[in-house]
């Protein structure tokens, strides 16, 4: 399976040095090629500088005009995919932090579920009130929440299910809100009469403990809500040894 990292940086390498320092904790270098989306803004040099420094063959994207944070995710999807022909992309943001073990479990998933046509993603987030409810760190759960904080798919659920779908203005209050909207509906398509592509029997895979953190809290610039951040997952905290073998 042909798999790449794509991420996304604007304006921020206080945050990105922070993120691609956890993902070359993870091993990025197994990868054959990472593509960092770095939006225009007068600190680009120092983000180049800083994705630059992984161990493999980096890709800088560096757009004429700032693509913005809505549709700077989908180009790296359609580069990655388009372009590079992966057969599986991991998506990497630049306020997000893995654990050392994030890479291990989402190739494992990429592998396992690449046939499950059920699964529309993987995510590395798992909210901490919820993950106490686990037997073992390193089981698995396929839930109808998506997060954007690390996650990952594959070519045909991208060009059938989630780039035609993709929410570029906030219509339906950004791209990763409308992913878990679709996952809870039903379309009918008029010209064919039959249903589209998402159903409520759309999942994405999900560790029973985190394997991702946002940072974005740091300063008060680009949070997401308090949840995402107060709710610190026992990955971060070093309580368990991952051995690397995860399972449903």
């Amino acid at each position: 399976m042909n798999v790449a990292l794509v991420g996304t940086a604007y304006e921020r390498p206080e945050y990105l040095d922070l993120a691609v320092a956890s993902w070359q904790r993870a091993g990025v270098e197994r990868l054959p090629v990472v593509v960092w989306n770095l939006d225009r803004s007068p600190r680009t040099p120092e983000c180049a500088e800083i994705v630059s420094r992984l161990p493999t063959h980096v890709i800088l994207v560096e757009p004429r005009e700032r693509v913005g944070v809505l549709a700077a995710p989908w180009r790296m999807g359609e580069y990655g995919f388009d372009t590079l022909g992966a057969d599986y992309l991991i998506f990497a943001e630049d306020d997000v932090v893995v654990s050392s073990d994030a890479l291990d479990y989402l190739l494992w998933a990429g592998e396992a579920y690449r046939d499950d046509s059920t699964v529309l993603a993987v995510n590395a987030f798992r909210n901490g009130r919820n993950d106490l409810h686990c037997e073992s760190p390193n089981h698995v759960q396929k839930v109808a929440g998506f997060s954007p904080l690390a996650w990952a798919t594959w070519a045909d659920r991208w060009r059938d299910r989630l780039s035609p779908e993709w929410d570029f203005d906030y219509t339906h209050r950004g791209w990763d809100w409308n992913i878990n909207r679709l996952m809870r509906e039903r379309w009918e398509t008029e010209e064919e009469g039959d249903a589209r592509v998402f159903s409520p029997l759309s999942r994405v895979v999900s560790p029973c403990r985190s394997r991702s953190q946002h940072i974005g809290q740091q300063g008060g610039i680009h949070c997401t809500e308090a949840m995402f951040e107060s709710t610190l997952s026992v990955v971060f905290e070093e309580t368990y040894t991952s051995d690397g073998v995860f399972c449903e």
